[in-house]
């Protein structure tokens, strides 16, 4: 027994300074281009070793490769891979015993650069790679002892005899230190950035689960705050049709930038099934946790859970998704996803399905702000469900259903871009009530229905005569809620007299200041968009729009709408409506026609709108600037034109109201066989708008023996009008109280608010004009009379100056 261990001990002696002599004598750097040569024939890249390979047997065995690298298939570009060091670690007694056995293996410092330029080409793609013979050129260099041109060393019979895909020497571990990855595709302009990079797998080897764990940061765009990776499993290499199993896979990607002020949360957890081979991978049951935060929620955060099953085949270059379902919160989604031509030109098709959910109540469970819209019942039911296609960069939309409360949207959408921000589309609404998703007004009595409540109610007042003090006659009319007033004048729903300064605010124009809401939110600087969108019934600014459609076009910095609504107002609308933010302050032009439409309509939002009626036609040309609805208002600009064949103002009868005055000066009964209204034929009027201030000098119109002309202003900044009247009796009947007033210019003057004007009608000049007439007609021969009697000369006409003739 003592000679065996003798024995062992002097055999080991010798082995060991065996390895220590040949570790000195044997120069490593003479096995470069073998080494280069079974990298080339392995993988079709050149390989370049520009350091030198040592070894050295203590404390540890160790082979080191310094300055390595492959240049890739494409010139000019970056080295598709480089590494600082390479260090092979073998285990002492299988190397005693012949056999290769690696305890470990440290790559530190590659740089790997995945690129693809502009013309789709890849720096890692060689070609076809002619396949390795079994057993061929699998030489070991350094651990045999006979040198380039070497009879059999000790390890070739392993090398012979060696699967390569199964049979490869055992690992103890596999270290990767400071490494960077980067993927760059220059034809869609996509780059991601690997850094600090730290692996470990432990051990490596045939059909036994091999436990990984990867962490470095990520960056998309190569800008941008940087995001943590994590990653770990079991990866077990075997044989069989899935060679090689991942489970379970946990990958963890914490900050990842998705915007300025967004970044998300990532936790994957999966099983996978590979073939390298045919490069075929499955995983049945994929689960996805997403959490999404950041200043652009407003402290608020997006939570998902995502679970699907996925096939890949690199083969036929098809990747297949299904049962794909989303869950967050009351939020529930399902769809499936299909891609083809992977490796060369991608296309991704597929389909969505978002139950009916209640987003407000999302919105409050994800700690997001909800939106501020006129009506807080809005966006109550949502859904969606939509075919969908992606190919070189671009989204395309089709069979599109969705739905917003009692808004259905379908049609579909083209072109998809976010560089720029573009598309086109073709879409069809059955209905949209816009006026209930604006921002709520600053005044709470604009809500749509509640005008009736809004009115302040005031007595029923009617013309007086003038009194001494006055020297006019005056009449003011307000409605009384659901009444109409007793006595009423060419505007009626005035405000009374003595509250003047008491008026109820002004919801249709608020006064300007600081708080004003922006009326243009955000650049749109770089929007492509082309496309029609129809609509069946719209409401906005409490109008009514049948049959709309809208042909939108925004590119370059401006924005046009070119708009025909086949029932507005119970005529027809036709125009276009433009932005353009290229120059300092975004400018807005608007160009409409309104023809045969319902003046009642479309003042219906005024509480005295539905006292006038009539059709006729409206033309507008007007441009403003500015980002705020207040500095839109004060540089509006341009013109405007009416003309209304026919129509009616009810509530007023000018010729009954004078008739009253005068019935009232003599005690008579007041008439009533006389309506309370007006009609009116021929209404005409131009105005030029300057600075938010509409001036008109030409309204003419004709009703019964009257003749009407106007003049004023309305100042749209401050929501107030300023307009007078002269209404003229023209050949007026005998018998009826007002042939004395035929040619008498009847000043009427308007004043106040849109809402609530106020209006004056001067009958004590109109009486007193008339009072004159009669008396100059029957006081002539007085008068010459008297200057005859009395021989004073001249007095005939100084008595007529003395009564203003």
């Amino acid at each position: 027994m003592n000679k065996l261990l003798k024995f062992l001990a002097v055999l080991l002696l010798l082995s060991v300074a065996t390895l220590v002599v040949a570790a000195y004598a044997v120069d490593l750097n003479a096995y470069k281009d073998d080494i280069r040569t079974e990298f080339t024939a392995a993988t079709g890249h050149e390989l370049v070793i520009a350091g030198d390979l040592r070894v050295a047997l203590f404390p540890k065995p160790v082979l080191e490769i310094r300055q390595a690298s492959v240049p890739g298939a494409l010139d000019g570009l970056p080295a598709l891979a480089e590494i600082d060091l390479v260090r092979l670690y073998p285990r002492w007694a299988p190397l005693l015993a012949g056999r290769l056995e690696l305890a470990r293996v440290r790559v530190e410092g590659l740089r790997l650069h995945l690129i693809r330029d502009g013309q789709g080409r890849a720096n890692w793609d060689a070609g076809q790679v002619p396949p390795v013979p079994r057993g061929a050129g699998r030489t070991l260099g350094p651990w045999s002892l006979a040198g380039p041109s070497r009879s059999p060393g000790p390890f070739d019979a392993w090398a012979a005899e060696a699967d390569p895909a199964t049979d490869w020497p055992p690992i103890g571990q596999v270290e990767l230190s400071d490494a960077q990855v980067t993927w760059d595709d220059r034809r869609s302009g996509q780059r991601l950035e690997f850094d600090s990079l730290e692996a470990r797998a432990r051990p490596v080897a045939p059909d036994r689960p091999v436990a990984w764990r990867v962490t470095g940061s990520m960056r998309t765009g190569g800008e941008g705050r940087p995001a943590a990776v994590h990653a770990e499993g079991n990866l077990r290499i075997g044989d069989g049709s899935q060679p090689i199993r991942l489970e379970p896979l946990l990958m963890r990607l914490e900050g990842f930038g998705l915007d300025r002020d967004l970044a998300a949360d990532f936790l994957l957890r999966t099983g996978v099934d590979a073939d390298l081979d045919t490069g075929h991978y499955l995983a049945d049951q994929v689960a996805l946790e997403v959490r999404i935060f950041g200043a652009a929620l407003s402290e608020g955060r997006v939570e998902a859970r995502v679970n699907a099953g996925l096939d890949l085949d690199l083969s036929t270059e098809r990747l297949q998704v299904t049962e794909l379902a989303i869950r967050s919160g009351a939020l529930s989604a399902s769809g499936r996803l299909l891609g083809q031509t992977l490796l060369s030109t991608p296309v991704f098709t597929g389909d969505l399905r978002v139950d009916a959910f209640d987003l407000r109540a999302w919105l409050t469970h994800q700690g997001l702000p909800l939106p501020r819209t006129a009506d807080p019942e809005t966006f109550r039911r949502c859904s969606l469900d939509a075919r969908w296609h992606l190919e070189n960069g671009r989204l395309g939309v089709s069979d599109l259903v969705l739905g917003v409360d009692e808004t259905k949207l379908t049609g579909e959408i083209e072109q998809v871009s976010t560089s720029p921000l573009g598309s086109r589309f073709d879409l069809v609404a059955d209905r949209l009530d816009l006026d209930a998703y604006l921002p709520p007004s600053e005044q709470t009595s604009a809500q749509p229905g509640q005008v009736s409540q809004q009115r302040a109610p005031v007595d029923e007042s009617t013309a007086t005569p003038a009194g001494p003090d006055t020297g006019k006659a005056t009449a003011a009319v307000a409605p009384v809620s659901g009444q109409p007033p007793a006595v009423s004048a060419p505007m009626p729903g005035a405000a009374n007299p003595g509250a003047k300064d008491q008026q109820p605010p002004l919801p249709s124009a608020p006064t300007p200041g600081p708080a004003s809401a922006p009326a243009i939110a955000g650049p749109i600087g770089n929007l492509d968009l082309e496309g029609r969108l129809r609509i069946g019934e719209l409401e906005l600014a409490r109008l009514r729009f049948g049959d709309t459609d809208l042909e939108i076009r925004a590119k370059d910095g401006s924005l046009e709408v070119a708009n025909r609504v086949q029932r507005f107002c119970e005529g027809s609308l036709a125009g276009r409506l433009a932005l353009d933010i290229r120059g300092t302050e975004p400018r807005v032009a608007l160009v409409q026609r309104a023809e045969e439409v319902e003046s009642g309509r479309l003042l219906a939002d005024l509480p005295w709108g539905d006292r006038v009626s009539g059709r006729g036609e409206i033309t507008a040309d007007l441009a403003a600037t500015g980002r705020s609805a207040d500095a839109l208002r004060r540089s509006l600009a341009g013109t405007l034109a009416i003309r209304f064949p026919h129509g009616v103002i009810k509530g007023v009868n000018l010729e009954r109201l004078i008739r009253e005055a005068n019935a009232r000066l003599s005690g008579a009964a007041a008439p009533e066989d006389l309506p309370m209204q007006t009609e009116f034929t021929d209404l005409r009027a131009s105005a030029e708008v300057r600075n938010g201030v509409l001036s008109n000098r030409d309204l003419v119109a004709t009703a019964d023996h009257l003749r009407i002309t106007g003049a004023g202003t309305l100042d749209l900044v401050q929501g107030r009008i300023d307009y007078r009247f002269e209404p003229m009796f023209v050949k007026p009947p005998q018998g009826r109280g007002i042939k004395e007033l035929e040619g008498i210019p009847i000043p009427v003057h308007l004043t106040g608010s849109f809402d609530y004007p106020r209006w004056d009608l001067d009958l004590g000049s109109v009486l007193g004009t008339a009072a004159k007439r009669r008396l100059g007609e029957q006081g002539e021969e007085l008068f010459q009379s008297l200057e005859e009697r009395t021989g004073i000369k001249g007095l005939g006409q100084g008595l007529k100056s003395l009564f203003g003739r």
